[in-house]
């Protein structure tokens, strides 16, 4: 996601607001840190927390580029990718995303394979632009490029519906001050009405308002 030209817009509209953003690539332990609040891809999160989602929920997709077609088929069934290269996403926790596909009200997960693990998702964009096998990702990270017909996307009867967004969290015993309101209902209503990039691995980022 990229913060920037939000957070430019926040203190655009509450100049009275100063904030302290410190972005982390792993979980952060945000009461130790002595964050006021975090933003998180997903709203897992501990049982002494409040999670609000604040954005749209993110679709999946599936893509391939035609040079990559050119040399094999399109998988038919999410079973089929063993028979792909697949370009895999490795979170900072060292952990490889899941391919999640549904069948019915059934949701799975799909074992894959390839030759490239990656853990920057623009990197990873590309080197699926340029034929280096299949990639599971949000699909507005891939939208422009399914248009444009330099990605094809497959499986797409197989994807599930949506999965989380962003979520504002910060702990339960906390009082919810007026700064933090502000900010929770200018994220709802800003990235509510917009599509999500998701250019950043989904793991926590620590956010002082």
């Amino acid at each position: 996601m990229r913060w920037g030209p939000i957070l430019g817009r926040f203190v655009e509209d509450y100049p009275d607001i100063k904030i302290d953003v410190s972005a982390e690539d792993g979980p952060v332990d945000i009461v130790s840190g002595r964050f006021d609040a975090g933003i998180r891809f997903g709203g897992h999160v501990g049982d002494n927390m409040v999670a609000l989602c604040v954005s749209r929920e993110v679709q999946r997709v599936v893509v391939g580029a035609p040079i990559y077609f050119g040399r094999r088929p399109p998988p038919q069934t999410p079973e089929e990718l063993s028979e792909h290269n697949c370009i895999r996403f490795k979170a900072p926790s060292g952990g490889i995303d899941p391919w999640q596909f549904v069948r019915g009200d059934e949701k799975f997960s799909v074992p894959v394979d390839g030759a490239i693990v990656l853990n920057d998702m623009e990197l990873a964009l590309r080197t699926a632009l340029n034929g280096g096998g299949l990639l599971y990702l949000p699909e507005s990270c891939a939208k422009s490029a399914i248009a444009a017909g330099t990605l094809k996307a497959v499986l797409q009867a197989w994807m599930p519906r949506s999965s989380d967004g962003f979520f504002l969290y910060y702990p339960s015993r906390r009082q919810n001050a007026a700064a933090l309101r502000c900010l929770a209902e200018f994220l709802k209503s800003n990235l509510r009405r917009e599509p999500l990039e998701v250019v950043r691995s989904p793991e926590p980022q620590s956010l002082c308002a």
